[in-house]
């Protein structure tokens, strides 16, 4: 699926998502998801895309075989040597933030700096239920390990109580910028408040996006969208 990524001045690089479905009229292994990820990554690094985005789903069947975009991205990163790869996104309400930085960090070393890392709630309660999260708090919850992964990208530490420990190996100074994905208007309030760019997409009808984009534009002029088409 294209991605349109765009600046306010309008400038434009063709980006590629993968949700890696595996539809039942196709019987299709999860090799065979992997082996046509791995293929066409090799073709966006030859024709110039600008990045290859994955999300992260667990337990929904036919939907997509996503379940470790790091693992994936990994891979990709030894068979590529420009194209970028991102996350969309990190659903921060199931994950640990120090072991989302490690892996940050670890995959933007390996890939020469090419990492781009979007986040957000997670918005399916199979998900949210089946790692502990009651989906009423999921918002709450996303806040404060949004925030704590932040710090973390920005300091090089992690702390607990009166204990400081610094991550190996440390964050590079890009990894401090980052995504998060936006469909709801107070999602693309949060993300210019919070000074992140905006992952969408086609989750209610372009219209209504636009208002929304519109309105995050003019709360952060130098804000980027990455538009799923």
């Amino acid at each position: 699926m294209p991605l349109a990524t765009e600046g306010y001045g309008l400038s434009m690089e063709i980006d590629l998502f993968c949700e890696l479905a595996s539809p039942p009229m196709r019987s299709h292994h999860a090799s065979h998801i992997y082996g046509d990820l791995f293929a066409v990554a090799g073709a966006d690094d030859r024709l110039g895309f600008g990045a290859l985005w994955l999300p992260e789903h667990h337990f929904l069947g036919d939907y997509s075989a996503a379940a470790a975009p790091d693992m994936l991205l990994a891979a990709i990163a030894r068979e590529t040597t420009r194209l970028q790869l991102g996350f969309a996104i990190l659903p921060l309400s199931i994950h640990d933030p120090v072991r989302v930085a490690e892996r940050l960090t670890t995959l933007n070393i390996i890939s020469g700096g090419r990492v781009l890392w979007g986040v957000g709630r997670g918005v399916t309660i199979t998900e949210l239920e089946a790692f502990g999260v009651e989906p009423e708090d999921s918002r709450k919850v996303f806040k404060e390990r949004l925030a704590e992964l932040r710090d973390i990208l920005e300091s090089g530490r992690y702390r607990r109580g009166s204990q400081t420990y610094d991550l190996n190996p440390p964050p590079a100074l890009r990894l401090r910028h980052g995504w998060m994905a936006a469909v709801s208007p107070e999602s693309f309030d949060l993300a210019a408040t919070l000074e992140l760019d905006v992952l969408t997409g086609p989750f209610k009808p372009w219209p209504m996006i636009k208002v929304d984009l519109k309105r995050y534009r003019r709360l952060r002029p130098d804000g980027i969208s990455v538009d799923i088409l």
